[in-house]
């Protein structure tokens, strides 16, 4: 199962942290019950340092295409 959210109801990955974009609906192992995780294309916002991080993600991790831009305008 998956879908996609907007800026407007993103999910809360840990406090402080948002993202908004493709989800998959997954059962980790040992679980009972399915998690939504990032997959596909979307952006996270990380309030700890103040970077966004926009590209692709699988089951739940940057796969290391996208760009990541901190509040003082680097870029990786």
């Amino acid at each position: 199962e998956s879908k996609t959210i907007g800026e407007n109801e993103a999910l809360e990955l840990t406090p402080g942290t948002f993202y908004y974009g493709d989800l998959m609906k997954i059962k980790p192992e040992g679980s009972e019950e399915s998690i939504w995780v990032q997959h596909g294309e979307g952006t996270a916002t990380y309030k700890e340092d103040g970077s966004t991080y926009t590209g692709s993600w699988v089951r739940g991790r940057r796969t290391g295409h996208g760009k990541c831009v901190w509040e003082d305008g680097r870029e990786y």
